[in-house]
């Protein structure tokens, strides 16, 4: 496999590691604080948010570490 490759895959398993652990985390939170009044959504958009910057970030660690 090439490093763009190897690169993209780690990012994404990082990604989609910590957007589970946020969903999980937020979602036993707000089932433990009910009364906060949360919508059921609230983890799921966490858990995207949280994907989103750790494959931005987990690439861009990637990126410059393979440059160097």
């Amino acid at each position: 496999m090439n490093k763009t490759g190897s690169i993209v895959l780690k990012s994404v398993g990082i990604s989609v590691a910590a957007a589970i652990a946020a969903y999980a985390l937020f979602y036993g939170f707000l089932i433990a604080h009910q009364e906060l009044g949360a919508r059921p959504s609230t983890p799921y958009r966490i858990a995207i948010l949280v994907f989103l910057l750790s494959l931005l970030i987990s690439w861009i660690y990637f990126r410059t570490k393979a440059t160097h």
